[in-house]
C-alpha cells in the first residue's frame, strides 16, 4: 500500500508497506520498477526498504532531488512496481495500492524548447478475460502546452527549517526571502 506519495522538485516519491512481504530476512534486493504497458520501457529505482512490526516498508527517497526524476521520463503510461528478488533467485512484483487521502494528481514539466510534458500519477484496477481483478498505481506522461492557470515559474525562497541562511542580530536570511517570495507569488497570482 502506498501511504505517501509527494513530488519533491522534479523528483517523484513514494513511502508505503506491505503485509504480503513478510520475509525479509530472504530478500536479497528490493526495487521499484516503472514498466510501460507495451512492455517495451523498463526503468529500475533502488529504494530504502526495512521489517517493522510484520510490515514491509519501504521509500524511495526523502531527499529533495533524489527519487524518480519526472522531467525524464519519456512519454508513455507506466505501471509502478515493487521487484523483490529473494535470494533463491525468484523475483516477485507487487503492485501499489493506494492508502492515501489523494487519487490522482497532475504535473508540468518545465518548458525546455517550447515543450512541456503533463504527467498523471493516479491509481487504477484492471480485470482480465479470466476475471482476475488487481489495482495499481501508474505513471502517464504525454506532450501537452501549458494551460493557462500553470505558471512555468518557481520560485524557491531558499532557506528555512532548520537552515537560517544569513544571520544578523535579529534578522534571518529565512524570513526575509520567504516574505519576498510569498509576495512575489501573490503579485504573480494578479497577472
Amino acid at each position: 500500500d502506498v501511504n505517501k506519495y509527494i513530488i519533491y522538485g522534479t523528483h517523484f516519491n513514494i513511502e508505503g508497506t506491505s503485509e504480503n512481504i513478510y520475509t525479509i530476512d530472504k530478500v536479497k534486493n528490493v526495487k521499484l520498477i516503472l514498466k510501460s504497458l507495451d512492455g517495451e520501457k523498463e526503468f529500475t529505482y533502488t529504494i530504502d526498504y526495512g521489517l517493522n512490526d510484520k510490515n514491509f516498508e519501504f521509500l524511495t527517497s526523502d531527499l529533495i532531488n533524489k527519487g524518480i526524476n519526472l522531467e525524464s521520463l519519456p512519454i508513455g503510461r507506466y505501471i509502478v512496481l515493487i521487484d523483490v528478488e529473494h535470494y533463491n533467485e525468484i523475483h516477485r512484483y507487487y503492485t501499489l495500492q493506494n492508502n492515501t487521502e489523494y487519487n490522482e494528481i497532475e504535473y508540468y514539466t518545465i518548458t525546455k524548447n517550447e515543450i512541456n510534458n503533463k504527467i498523471v500519477i493516479g491509481f487504477d484496477e484492471y480485470t482480465s478475460d479470466s476475471s482476475n481483478e488487481f489495482k495499481y498505481m501508474y505513471i502517464e506522461v504525454e506532450e501537452t502546452d501549458l494551460p493557462d492557470e500553470i505558471y512555468d515559474i518557481v520560485i524557491d525562497a531558499g532557506h528555512g527549517g532548520t537552515d537560517s541562511g544569513a544571520v544578523n542580530k535579529e534578522y534571518e536570511e529565512a524570513d526575509i526571502v520567504l516574505d519576498y517570495a510569498i509576495k512575489l507569488k501573490e503579485e504573480l497570482g494578479k497577472l
